[in-house]
């Protein structure tokens, strides 16, 4: 081997800088490749006129993309011949999108020497821009004619975009299959095996590499910290050597990973060892160098030379920042160069070491593009592209492929996916958090079980063994041991992502929590040539649609779309036709949303759609544009209002009305119905635009009245305001509706998608809703319901049995008969104000019939006699699992000051004497049972001795439920769209009954006039987890949950059954990436906030003050206030929000518009909320902490429009700044007039509760 003596200046051995650069970045000869003249110089074009232009829609990049349509149906060609070629291989690719459904696109190249090569471009729809690819065009002649043919149906729109033609570097020799890597990352293995962690396969015990080597792994992966303090010393170097001589000693391969850090590398932190901290860069190039041949040499002494090294971990922003920063690519490249040069300066004589160069994000083409065609211009020495890939973070697995295809074929290097993992199950396995939750399931599509972990990690392998060429080199699995161990004898957590912290990647492991070796493990025994060569996996969900109560079934179907994206084994996703199955009246009666489901035609595939039944109808001509002006009067400033066809800048469709003027305008536009029904209605509107116009208002007029909605402020491009205008009363069946707007020159927006619709009356249910059986016998149950809201207004009930509708009903009971005895049977109860639009949210319960001789109820079972207490009193029967606490008892738990009794194991409940509250000299009393406690105030016992007298007594029951009702409660709670729970402990009835001394008079108790606390034990905190009252349907109601010192505790007014739950709410319309996520997620899953229907949040709809003010109350636990006594004229008792309004009006909370209403449809502005939130803020708080924290006014006048604040919001808005309740928009404006969307509402009521918990 070749021995490097570690000197200061050896790199002197190869130079001070990097390499002379000896390749250049990748040459496109495509002539205009992105259409970013403005036209189509340097293309051909073969079609029907006015079919081809270029505009600024649905584009890859730039500003322009070619776009096609035509109203009838048509064929054309877009070429380009290219001469003057060296012959060799090149590469043809492009990105284009369009309509989803019949087409027959294509993208190709011909004339070069060879026959014609094409791939069809399958277009899914707006906004989906995929890269498509055509590879191994072998030029033999000097010429090529590439582009792209289309024969397309009547109204089909398409786009075409970034045609790259370019030579591959092609020269490295295919992966064998013997080469292709199945490979695991097991860098945390010494750890795990230090903290007492063990592994097995079937039942067994054996070493970790045995277990991996048998299931068909062949390559191991170890990182590599310089000075891992943070880490407890595990991955230095003397650690690295031990596990490396260990996996060379099992016979497999290894992948050594220089991180060049004491601690984590990856995008969002590289940084320097802190022994490298102060040196210069030069100084910082010798130091890589040396470093890693230092370790390298110490491996080959050791025989256990890694057979690839990676000069860097997930290096997106460079390495050794701030010196190896992307943004001085020639000093990353002296840095990465300094690193591969002591690789080949120690790689043993006869022995060949792969370089790797690994970033993450493996779906971003884009920047894969540009950080190599930098770091290969400037002459870096590697052989490995490795890229990581989650498919919960990274994109889809087309994207992977076509980064993976891309990267192989212009550079023509190997490519490897170098950490990769799914998830095998949502539980926990130590009590730290896991990474892994159901947002990343549903992020990726796969199911959180071990078959889906199976097929993540198959289909990862094969997408890459799929690789033109055989350059696809293999993938690597990342920490597939990673189990989680025991504590330590302090309870410090061991083996985690630093020390001291616990394990947030077991559910992602390929061994369960006990170390036993998971049958996903078989993917490693992966073969391309035994799959099939092309197999459906999954359909994704598309996008849910809304339809209009009582549509016609034909027209509801017609709306479902035709196709829907399906991915196969081998990583391609594309569009493929769908059967939806039938639709019914019935479904399609019930306001709410469920789910369709559908099959992939051609596989056994199934897909779901959400569809939303919607209770309005849309009475506006033309309400997007489609048709032109067609129904509207545009008035005011000629032509700065047009109806422009661009459905890169409509909200949908391919029209929108545009406005802009190079001076200042106005305009307004109107559309005037008649013969409407009188009613209240409700005017909507999308509206985008850059910002700074004078006003933007929706209007209204009506019965001669005339209505405004609030200013609605743009932010930018594409960014959608939800302009609403409520309260509009039409009694002549008569209005006017539209929008006016005032700007000064340069302004420009736009406008789509209006609505306006009557208000219906819908039936609504309370929580407490429920459906019970009042008479059972061995072929009938007679049911009876309760819960509706107004019940007087409900036209009748529709009564369903097993899914199937069996009655329509005017009075609250029905009897079900001809059933069969001893069976159960599944009940819902709809209801309907108009016998036309119906509910579907109402109770549930499986009831069963009786059988033959099974004893009625009421029935009189025998009995324990009374017994006597050893202080002499009479008492009731004890139950098996009672203990009894006797006044000596609490006597003594009181003269000990710890009045903290733990219940015996197996004991469900406690019974107390009457004189308890005496007993305990006015102390509360706490129960522990397990991980909960129950907390009695004084108050309480002593109202329970005022019923009971001095004899008699107290039971308290706590009784955990069974395994079966555990599952069974579970299986309920998860079956709302949208909505995953996770019980965090025992689910617990809770029952408190007094009873006399003889046992003859008996009383429960469920309402209390002080609160009882409840906690539940927790390992740690987290933002979804709170108490769950469960109600009589099963349904669950936040209570409460502060977490403190192990504990999550709530007060509570009634008893029954309760949770400590962990709930995920995920809404469709909001994404991880969305600004107020986190907000969103934890307030929902708290029911502080709703969405507007099961999967559907709308956070970027304007919200009303009623919506914010029960917002508000939910969020701070306000009691309901008397609906009646609002103050507020406009709030009638019957209004659903009138308790919530009086609620927060008696606390001073809101006060009502100047004029002494309350404007409850009415969108509630900036400083409107901040008022709120300030008033919010002292009630919680304390007023004095508000006015400490309040400064002056002049937390307000750092805005730019601080001058708008009007003066009664400006005290309230330096405090909603000062307290970090509310920040600007953007621009450094505050917009006080802007109105609120419900995303900015959940935002600000996120950041209150914070407050008032620290």
């Amino acid at each position: 081997m070749a021995t490097v003596l570690l000197v200061s200046g050896v790199m002197a051995a190869f130079g001070t800088a990097a390499r002379e650069a000896d390749a250049s970045a990748i040459a496109n000869l495509v002539l205009n490749p992105g259409f970013e003249t403005g036209d189509l110089e340097g293309w051909t074009y073969e079609g029907p006129a006015s079919t081809l232009s270029v505009s600024g829609s649905d584009k890859a990049s730039g500003s322009y993309a070619a776009s096609f349509w035509n109203a009838s149906a048509y064929q054309f060609t877009l070429t380009q011949t290219l001469t003057g070629l060296e012959d060799g291989e090149y590469v043809l690719k492009a990105y284009a999108s369009g309509n989803a459904g019949t087409q027959d696109i294509r993208l190709f190249a011909d004339g070069f020497g060879g026959d014609r090569l094409e791939t069809a471009i399958a277009n899914t729809g707006w906004g989906n821009v995929p890269q498509y690819v055509v590879s191994g065009i072998q030029v033999t002649n000097g010429t090529a004619t590439l582009g792209f043919s289309a024969d397309v149906p009547a109204g089909y729109w398409g786009f075409f975009d970034d045609v790259e033609f370019y030579r591959t570097g092609g020269s490295t020799a295919p992966v064998t299959a013997d080469e292709f890597i199945k490979g695991a990352d097991i860098s945390t293995l010494q750890a795990i095996e230090d903290a007492g962690g063990h592994y097995y396969e079937d039942g067994t015990e054996k070493d970790l590499l045995a277990i991996l080597k048998d299931h068909g792994v062949n390559y191991i992966r170890l990182r590599l910290w310089n000075d891992p303090v943070e880490a407890g010393g595990y991955n230095d170097k003397a650690h690295t050597l031990e596990m490396a001589k260990r996996v060379k000693e099992a016979g497999l391969k290894l992948l050594l990973d220089f991180h060049y850090s004491d601690f984590w590398a990856d995008p969002g932190k590289q940084v320097k060892p802190a022994a490298w901290q102060s040196l210069s860069y030069d100084e910082l190039k010798q130091a890589v160098y040396d470093y890693t041949a230092d370790v390298l040499n110490d491996l080959a002494d050791e025989n256990a030379y890694p057979d690839m090294v990676q000069i860097g971990n997930e290096i997106n922003p460079g390495m050794l920042l701030p010196d190896g920063s992307v943004s001085n690519y020639d000093k990353l490249a002296g840095l990465l160069t300094s690193g591969t040069t002591a690789v080949r300066d120690t790689t043993p004589d006869g022995q060949k070491a792969k370089i790797m160069i690994h970033l993450a994000e493996g779906g971003n083409n884009s920047f894969f593009q540009t950080f190599f065609n930098a770091i290969t211009a400037r002459g870096v020495d590697f052989d490995v592209i490795g890229m990581s890939y989650y498919p919960f973070w990274h994109g889809n697995l087309q994207q992977l492929k076509t980064n993976l295809n891309d990267m192989a074929a212009r550079f023509g290097k190997q490519v490897v996916v170098a950490e990769t993992s799914y998830g095998y199950t949502l539980a926990d396995g130590d009590g730290w958090g896991n990474t892994f939750t159901q947002t990343e399931v549903n992020e990726a599509g796969f199911p959180a079980t071990v078959e889906g972990q199976k097929t993540v990690v198959e289909t990862v392998l094969n997408t890459v063994a799929h690789v033109p060429n055989g350059l696809g080199l293999g993938a690597f699995y990342w920490e597939p041991a990673w189990i989680p161990v025991p504590k330590d004898g302090n309870g410090h957590y061991r083996a985690g992502w630093k020390e001291g912290e616990g394990n947030a990647w077991d559910n992602q492991a390929m061994f369960d929590f006990a170390g036993n070796a998971l049958d996903s493990l078989d993917a490693f025994r992966f073969d391309m040539a035994s799959l099939p060569a092309e197999q459906p996996l999954m359909a994704y969900a598309p996008e849910g649609i809304t339809v209009e109560a009582n549509t016609a079934v034909e027209a509801a179907t017609a709306a479902l779309p035709a196709a829907v994206d399906v991915l196969y084994n081998e990583g391609t996703i594309r569009a493929a036709a769908v059967v939806w199955d039938s639709l019914d009246e019935d479904l399609l009666s019930k306001v709410g949303t469920f789910e369709l489901s559908g099959t992939v035609e051609g596989s056994e595939a199934t897909v779901s759609i959400a569809v939303t039944v919607s209770a309005h109808r849309n009475v506006l001509v033309n309400p997007g544009f489609e048709d032109g002006n067609t129904g509207w009067t545009i008035e005011g400033t000629s032509g700065a209002a047009v109806v422009k066809t661009d459905s890169g800048n409509a909200y949908a469709g391919s029209k929108a009305l545009n406005y802009y003027s190079d001076g200042d305008f106005v305009f307004t536009l109107t559309q005037t119905l008649t013969d409407l029904p009188n009613g209240t209605y409700v005017l909507k509107a999308k509206v985008s635009g850059g910002g700074g116009d004078n006003s933007v208002k929706l209007f209204a007029s009506a019965a001669g009245a005339v209505y405004e909605s609030g200013e609605i402020v743009n932010t930018g491009w594409k960014v959608w305001n939800d302009a609403t205008l409520t309260g509009i009363e039409v009694t002549d069946h008569t209005a006017s509706v539209g929008l006016a707007a005032e700007a000064p020159a340069g302004t420009w927006g736009w406008v789509d998608s209006f609505e306006l619709y009557r208000e219906v009356d819908l039936a609504q249910w309370e929580t407490a809703k429920s459906l019970t059986a009042s008479e059972t016998t061995a072929d009938s149950i007679k049911l009876a319901w309760s819960g509706v809201k107004e019940p007087g207004n409900v036209q009748g009930y529709r009564v369903y049995q097993d899914g199937v509708r069996i009655a329509t009903v005017t009075e609250a009971v029905y009897t079900a008969t001809g059933l069969e005895e001893n069976t159960a049977y599944t009940f819902k109860i709809e209801a309907s104000n108009d016998g036309e639009i119906w509910t579907s949210d109402g109770p549930s319960a499986t009831l069963s019939t009786s059988g033959e001789g099974t004893e009625e109820p009421g029935t009189d079972t025998p009995g324990t006699s009374p017994g006597t207490t050893t202080d002499g009193t009479t008492t009731p029967a004890v139950p098996e699992g009672t203990a009894v606490l006797t006044a000596a008892d609490l006597k003594g738990e009181a003269q000990s000051g710890t009045v903290a009794v733990k219940l015996p194991d197996g004991a469900t409940s406690v019974q107390l004497p009457a004189s308890a509250s005496q007993l305990l000299a006015g102390k509360p009393l706490e129960l522990i049972s397990g991980g909960i406690v129950l907390r009695l105030p004084a108050d309480v016992l002593k109202e329970l001795e005022d019923k009971l007298g001095a004899e008699g007594v107290i039971t308290v029951q706590m009784k955990p439920l069974g395994e079966e009702a555990r599952k069974a409660v579970l299986a309920k709670l998860n079956g709302q769209a949208g909505t995953t729970v996770a019980l965090l402990g025992d689910v617990c009835d809770f029952e408190l009954t007094i009873a006399s001394a003889d046992g003859k008079s008996q009383q429960s108790l469920t309402q209390f006039s002080v609160p009882i606390g409840l906690r539940f034990a927790a390992d740690q905190p987290s933002a979804t987890a709170g108490i769950f009252f469960l109600n009589a349907a099963g349904e669950p109601e936040y209570v409460g949950g502060k977490w403190k010192s192990g504990y999550y505790e709530a007060e509570l007014s009634h008893f029954s059954r309760y949770a400590l739950l962990d709930v995920e709410k995920t809404f469709a319309d909001v994404k991880t990436t969305h600004w107020a996520y986190g907000s969103i997620r934890e307030l929902a899953a708290k029911q502080v906030v709703l969405g507007v229907s099961a999967d559907r949040f709308e956070p970027s709809r304007t919200i009303t003050r009623a919506e914010f003010t029960a917002m508000l109350a939910r969020a701070l636990g306000l009691a309901a206030g008397d609906p009646a006594a609002s103050g507020f004229a406009d709030v009638p008792a019957s209004a659903w929000y009138a308790a919530d309004v009086a609620a927060a009006a008696e606390r001073g909370i809101v006060s009502g518009r100047g004029d002494g209403s309350f404007d409850p449809s009415g969108a509630i502005t900036r400083e409107e909320m901040a008022v709120m939130a300030a008033k919010a803020a002292a009630a919680l708080l304390g007023d004095g902490e508000v006015k400490a924290a309040e400064g002056d006014e002049a937390d307000a006048a750092v805005f730019a429009d601080s001058l708008r604040i009007s003066a009664w919001a400006e005290a309230s808005v330096g405090q909603a700044v000062r307290l970090k309740l509310m920040q600007g928009r953007g621009s450094n404006l505050f917009a006080p007039q802007g109105i609120v969307t419900r995303a900015e509402a959940a935002e600000l009521l996120s950041r209150l509760l914070g407050t008032g918990n620290e």
